[in-house]
């Protein structure tokens, strides 16, 4: 991944890369979303989504509080994933956190395979808490990089 002013590209690991800011920004922004710049990268329009492939309406469902934005710096992607914020989010924590099946994570799942088939491996995921939970589950099931910010844990079941 790139950030849209320097460049900078994103390797897997655990240390601190320049991208880090770029992408907390946009876990942030996925909450209640701006319309400008942020960082070099712009919310992906509907009309953009389409084109690539992917229905806008996936990207929110009010009944579970799924909650999630695609971003662009025209060179890499970015799902963003939301996190805890209304009731449904703590009902899909403590689901979780039990270990039992939640809608958030497998709307997050076929979001991801969603996403990974029109953007391939320029596709980067984020999220900060239950959304860092979602971002690390959509990841391992799509082999995508993901850079979370207080990720939610995974139940051993998530990805059964």
């Amino acid at each position: 991944m790139t950030t849209g002013s320097t460049n900078v590209p994103i390797s897997s690991g655990q240390r601190p890369q320049q991208a880090d800011y770029s992408l907390a920004l946009l876990a942030k922004d996925v909450y209640a979303p701006t319309s400008g710049n942020l960082n070099g990268f712009v919310r992906l329009s509907d009309e953009r989504l389409l084109a690539a492939g992917i229905d806008p309406t996936a990207l929110s469902d009010s009944a579970s509080g799924f909650l999630a934005g695609i971003y662009s710096d025209n060179q890499q992607y970015v799902l963003s994933f939301a996190g805890t914020n209304d009731r449904h989010d703590w009902l899909s924590n403590i689901r979780q956190a039990v270990g039992y099946e939640d809608v958030q994570y497998n709307e997050a799942v076929a979001l991801g395979k969603t996403a990974k088939m029109a953007f391939g491996d320029a596709l980067v995921i984020t999220g900060h808490s239950l959304g860092g939970g979602l971002a690390a589950t959509a990841a391992l099931a799509t082999g995508t990089f993901a850079v979370t910010f207080n990720a939610a844990g995974g139940a051993k079941n998530t990805l059964k």
